[in-house]
């Protein structure tokens, strides 16, 4: 078995991933890469097993819904809504929201802070990989 992890970041220079073998029993690191572009990252996950990405795999429904009504000229989602409240649900998705609720750190916003660009890219590979025929769960 390999798996295969990735830290994925906007630029394939800060781009990373580390496989692993699991065949006797021991996990042994087989390879160790950094500076990735999309089309090395495409070839390692094609030779895993299984793959974990640490990126965000989308964006928060709300932000989705707020950009198409934007872009559509169908108003304001939210305009009879707190807006604090509001862009906060915009800029957090379910989960994220869930996490600061109990206590946790913030996370970095994928529709607000930079790490937005991180998930443009993941949607990119998730995108050719599902082309390409693999199977590709999101959660």
């Amino acid at each position: 078995m390999r798996t295969l992890g990735i830290d994925l970041a906007a630029q394939p220079a800060n781009t990373s991933a580390c496989a692993i073998e699991w065949a006797t029993g021991v996990p042994v690191v087989s390879d160790l890469r950094t500076g990735l572009d999309d089309g090395a990252l495409l070839e390692a996950i094609s030779g895993a097993d299984k793959v974990g990405i640490d990126a965000p795999f989308g964006w928060p429904d709300e932000f989705v819904d707020a950009v198409a009504a934007h872009r559509n000229r169908a108003g304001w989602p939210g305009a009879g809504e707190d807006q604090d409240l509001y862009r906060f649900q915009l800029s957090f998705r379910a989960t994220d929201r869930r996490l600061i609720e109990r206590g946790a750190r913030r996370p970095l916003s994928v529709s607000t802070d930079l790490i937005g660009v991180v998930a443009m890219r993941c949607a990119y590979l998730l995108d050719r990989l599902a082309a390409w025929g693999q199977p590709v769960d999101r959660a």
